[in-house]
Order: structure tokens, then C-alpha cells, then sequence
């Protein structure tokens, strides 16, 4: 069926709602999937999610391939008539979380104790890639630098390995604080194709629920074996 609907796709535009091949909501569709079949035209369904939901996070960080200008070129063998196998190799997509600094820190005291910080990171593209690490909690100093580094004993190094199409493949990472008063949530958050990752040290800039940049980042480790060979 996979292929049916993706060789369906290549020569002609479909809208992704008219098919009825789903039997769930719309406004639960996750846009990923359906570019995932080839669709050129994926509504997407705001109607009943808030502002700054995981799936508006996505659909801004997929545009970023293209400097947000509305349309992004599909993969080669999606505009073809062949389906490639899926890519089996030894690359890897390593990411070291070192610090944070500049962390939005409102309402961030309290008497209670003191809050912390950990750094989710998502792997998001086709349903046998996606995976999720965290780092643990570490104490934070009013927002302006945040380490992960200075303590053995946290793992802050992940590797996703094994990506069959890392082609369209996400990177989503998500700063969440624990506040003794109010629990765990979501404060900051980025997302940029794997495709646009470089190697090295690099700055990670944060955005906030609604996609709007803020000043604060994310100071990282990339190993990137995936596109090396474009760069």
C-alpha cells in the first residue's frame, strides 16, 4: 500500500484528507506522516490543538529546509517511479548536550527549592525511526548557564543509529524545567531537519511554544554521518 499511494503521488497532486486511508480526526494527523507518502498538498488542522503544540513545533522545522518560503523539493525517489530500500548502514547521528545559557527564566524562583533543567531530544521522521532521549535534571543558576557536562554521572550523549530515511528525518529538542511548585514543563524548544545538521560545535537557537526565536541557545556536539558527503 506504501508504495501504491507514493508511485500515486509522484506524477499528481493529491490533497492528504481526500483519501480516506485514515480513520482518525484530522486534526490528529500528524503533517510528518503524510509527506512521509508523497503528498504534495497536506492540510494541516489547527483547529482544536493551542498554540505552540508539538505538531505546529514540526511543521515550522520542516520549512526551515527551505528558509521558510512555503514549498520544500521531495526526495529524489519520491519523484520517481522506483521505491529504494530502505538504507541499512553503520551511520549514526550523534548529539552531546554541553549547556544552555540564556534559558528563559521567568517565574523561575520560588520558595520551595530550587528549579532544574533536562534536554529532551526526538528523532521524528518515519514511525521505524522515531526515538526519544533525555537527559537527567541538573540544577540551574537563574537562567544563564546551564551544564551537563561537569557531572560523570549524567548521560547528556546520544546517538540514534540505523535511520532508514534520514532523508526526512527531524530533529525535535525540547528544554523542560521541574519546579518544585509546579511540576515538569516544556519552556523552550527547537526543531531543524537532520538534513541541515552540520558536525562540530554548534549553537542550537531556542524558540519558544508559538515558534518564535528567543534569545537563548542550546551549546551542542554534532556528528552527523548521514550527509557528510553533501557538505
Amino acid at each position: 500500500l506504501y508504495c501504491d499511494i507514493v508511485k500515486t503521488n509522484t506524477p499528481a497532486s493529491f490533497p492528504y484528507h481526500k483519501l480516506g486511508i485514515f480513520s482518525i480526526p484530522s486534526h490528529e494527523i500528524p503533517a510528518q506522516h503524510a509527506r512521509l507518502f508523497g503528498f504534495q498538498l497536506c492540510p494541516v488542522n489547527f483547529e482544536l490543538k493551542r498554540p505552540g503544540s508539538m505538531q505546529d513545533h514540526v511543521n515550522h522545522g520542516w520549512f526551515a529546509n527551505n528558509g521558510g518560503c512555503g514549498y520544500v523539493l521531495k526526495p529524489r525517489w519520491m519523484r520517481g517511479l522506483k521505491i529504494p530500500p530502505e538504507i541499512k548502514s553503520d551511520k549514526s547521528l550523534k548529539i552531546t548536550i554541553i549547556s544552555g545559557h540564556f534559558i528563559p527564566c521567568h517565574h523561575m524562583s520560588n520558595v520551595r527549592g530550587k528549579s532544574s533543567l533536562s534536554v529532551q531530544v526526538h528523532l521524528l521522521g518515519s514511525p521505524t525511526d522515531e526515538k526519544k532521549f533525555e537527559t537527567q535534571y541538573v540544577l540551574e543558576l537563574k537562567g544563564l548557564q546551564v551544564r551537563w557536562d561537569r557531572d560523570s554521572t549524567v548521560n547528556n550523549c546520544f546517538v540514534f543509529s540505523k535511520v532508514k530515511r534520514p532523508e526526512m528525518a527531524l530533529v525535535y529538542i525540547i528544554l523542560r524545567r521541574n519546579d518544585p511548585d509546579k511540576g515538569k514543563r516544556a519552556i523552550a524548544q527547537a526543531c531543524v531537519p537532520l538534513s541541515l545538521i552540520r558536525n562540530g560545535l554548534r549553537i542550537v537557537p531556542l524558540c519558544n511554544d508559538k515558534s518564535e526565536p528567543i534569545f537563548g541557545w542550546l551549546f551542542v556536539k554534532i556528528a552527523n554521518d548521514f550527509f557528510e558527503k553533501e557538505r
